[in-house]
């Protein structure tokens, strides 16, 4: 059985008939063009595999790479443009003590 390639949540391609290789060029294909096209934000699952040529590729496109939850075959990541500034909010110090 062939591998699935996430796409998006809920979106994904399998190449039935094709190597893990082929599933893991497709999978890091599909993300360097979206970050090649400015991307701001994405947010995949990934094999592991891929996690180390992944990073390569996102410190050259100038993304920041979060690896989330992981196993034994994927993992999760979220690519960031460092361009985009972190979404910070102010916080009243009687806001967080209502909260905690």
């Amino acid at each position: 059985m062939s591998r699935k390639v996430h796409l998006e949540d809920g979106c994904t391609l399998r190449f039935p008939g094709r190597s893990d290789d082929f599933a893991d060029g497709v999978e890091l294909g599909i993300l360097a063009a979206q970050m090649d096209h400015g991307v701001v934000c994405l947010s995949r699952r990934i094999a592991r595999s891929n996690l180390d040529q992944l990073r390569a590729l996102a410190a050259k496109l100038g993304y920041r790479l979060v690896v989330g939850v992981t196993d034994d075959s994927w993992c999760h990541v979220d690519l960031v443009a460092k361009t985009e500034r972190p979404r910070l909010r102010l916080v009243h110090p009687a806001d967080s003590a209502r909260a905690g």
